[in-house]
């Protein structure tokens, strides 16, 4: 039987190649190579420039970008020598799309050309997308500075900006013109120089720009609608990893979001939704957050806004997925706006770790449903930056709900450091806000691996069913490996009401039994004779699969993911060895001389 299924996986992969594209037409770009006086129509003769293939765009047709594609201004070797220096002001875009849009028949997409395809940027955004609908933005590979951006870089830039209403035509950053008490610049974001309930003077009137460098977002997508975002991977970005404000129906799969926010002043996370619109009176999802893997986003600098008259010197921010402001209504310049009146927000089957403070947190929402996800250790700041034992802040450590109402957290597993006397799950809502706390599994844990149990939110306890406080058992969860043991008390225990159809990776769940988190138990052995010896390492790989010297890879060798469909174009085979640098984290199948392997990609983080 399972044989027989992995043939017929095997089959629908077949099936999907044979499918004639419903692309009209493929124009590509590469920005080293290309010209804007070349037809764009094959590799080999690219646009240079995204901006010239964006002129061409009709509904159906697709975009491949190819090699390193960089904003105008961005320098390789950059290194700060002052706040004047023009690097850090000139907010750039990478690409910058607006007003495209393709049909509910005929989408447009977006894409990279192969593995070497990466996005760079140093400005405001690497990718910005405004007032578009019916896109797939798919396979991107966006790359920020933060590894080229010395912290001590970031400390100097926290309280630089420019004052244009005072400067007018001549702009000359305007440094440390926070204090109110006295004329003292403030050189570090340190505790020992920002004092606790210090006053600062509000600035909010006038016109604050601040600088860029640290705070490049990776996607930013704004007033647009049925977008789907899938297979992307958004890395070491200064700033915001992905962000998705005042939009509706949106898709955000697969993608993986890692060490983003860390030299930001604006407490940024991974992930963000924010200000949702809902322009029908449905009650379908708007917005789907599915089986995406965030991880490493935290920050380094605590936040300041002009508005703000304290500034309290303690990193409390830097989330896995932050779900912003999407209530019926919220203030915007004095205005109150209605937005929000219809609609739900799915975030299920997400894997969020190693998360700054919080790893799954809704903050005045409306309608959210947060199911079968699983959360592990997403206090990185106090847990392992600042090796704390206990945490005077970020009490938001796990999945949490703070305002809105209708809001449900089901079938999820959330383990939290046991030594912050923080709680798992956590909210300031009740039953009287339609808040649904039902089948979670919560634990404590430290990074010595000693467990035990954990404080548990008040509000959560009053209304909570079906709960386990217990260790999951997870396989490997240091190397990202979050699949269940055999005996984990997770199997079999999720409300199968709300248990979505499928997992993390994309494989269908027991309609009877399913399993609590986000990677249901073995189920991604279910279609697949999985053999018990594999003549390769490592396992899971990071980027390069290696065989046994004796051993010469086939022709015919195969690689399909967990729905079937061939991603073999999608690997480099060697002699000796299998590269899968360019796919997504997750589970594949690998068909070697009609023998099938699991095999399990990870990020190389």
């Amino acid at each position: 039987m399972m044989k027989t299924s992995l043939k017929m996986g095997l089959s629908m992969g077949i099936f999907l190649i044979c499918i004639p594209s419903l692309s009209q037409q493929s124009y590509f770009v590469h920005q080293n190579n290309g010209s804007d006086t070349n037809s764009g129509t094959t590799p080999s003769m690219p646009y240079q420039s995204v901006a010239k293939a964006l002129q061409q765009l009709s509904p159906g047709d697709t975009l491949f970008i190819m090699g390193s594609y960089k904003n105008k201004s961005y320098a390789t070797n950059y290194q700060y020598q002052s706040s004047t220096d023009s690097q850090l002001w000139h907010a750039e875009n990478t690409i910058k799309i607006n007003n495209l849009h393709g049909t509910p028949t005929q989408k447009i997409h977006i894409r990279s050309f192969d593995k070497n395809a990466i996005l760079h940027g140093d400005g405001a955004n690497i990718l910005r997308i405004s007032n578009a609908s019916y896109l797939q933005i798919e396979g991107l590979t966006i790359r920020g500075e933060v590894t080229s951006i010395p912290l001590a870089t970031a400390n100097k830039l926290q309280f630089v900006y420019l004052d244009a209403d005072k400067v007018g035509d001549v702009k000359h950053p305007k440094l440390n013109e926070l204090k109110f008490r006295n004329e003292e610049c403030i050189q570090n974001c340190t505790p020992n120089q920002v004092v606790d309930g210090e006053i600062y003077s509000d600035i909010s009137s006038l016109t604050i720009v601040r600088p860029s460098y640290i705070d490049t977002r990776g996607l930013y997508l704004s007033q647009a609608h049925h977008i789907t975002l899938i297979g992307n991977t958004i890395s070491h970005m200064p700033g915001g990893g992905l962000r998705v404000a005042e939009c509706e129906d949106i898709h955000i799969e697969n993608n993986e979001i890692s060490h983003c926010s860390k030299r930001s002043y604006s407490g940024t996370h991974g992930l963000v939704v924010t200000k949702t619109v809902s322009s029908r009176t449905d009650s379908d999802y708007r917005i789907k957050i599915l089986r995406n893997t965030v991880h490493h986003n935290y920050n380094e600098q605590y936040s300041w806004a002009p508005s703000k008259r304290i500034i309290t010197p303690h990193i409390d921010e830097g989330k896995g997925i932050s779900l912003q402001r999407n209530e019926t209504t919220y203030q915007a310049n004095g205005d109150i706006k209605i937005n929000w009146e219809h609609g739900r927000i799915l975030v299920a089957n997400n894997i969020a770790y190693f998360n700054g403070f919080s790893g799954i947190h809704s903050n005045d929402g409306n309608r959210i449903d947060i199911v079968n996800n699983t959360a592990y250790f997403n206090s990185y700041t106090k847990s392992i930056t600042e090796n704390l034992s206990s945490s005077p802040n970020g009490g938001n450590i796990g999945i949490s709900a703070v305002g809105g109402r209708d809001i449900k957290l089901i079938n999820n597993i959330v383990i939290i450091d046991k030594n912050l006397s923080k709680s798992a799950l956590a909210s300031n809502l009740t039953s009287n806000h339609k808040l649904v706390v039902k089948n979670n599994l919560i634990f404590g844990s430290d990074l010595q691996g000693n467990t035990g149990t954990i404080d548990e939110d008040a509000s959560i306890v009053a209304l909570q069913e079906e709960s386990i406080m217990a260790d999951p058992l997870f396989t490997n969860p240091s190397t990202g490996n979050f699949e269940l043991q055999k005996n984990s008390p997770a199997i079999n225990a999720a409300s199968t009401v709300e248990a979505p159809k499928v997992d993390y990776y994309n494989k269908l769940r027991s309609d009877n039994a399913p399993d609590i988190g986000a990677v249901e138990y073995f189920s991604t052995l279910a279609a697949v004779d999985v053999q018990n010896t594999t003549p390769f390492f490592p396992n899971p790989v990071e980027k390069s699969l290696f065989f046994d010297a004796r051993i010469k890879i086939p022709r015919g060798t195969l690689l399909f993911n967990m729905q079937g469909q061939d991603l073999t174009h999608r690997i480099q085979i060697h002699e000796h060895s299998i590269d899968f640098s360019y796919l997504p984290t997750g589970c594949y199948i690998l068909v070697i001389n009609n023998k099938a392997y699991k095999i399990f990609k990870r990020s190389s983080n």
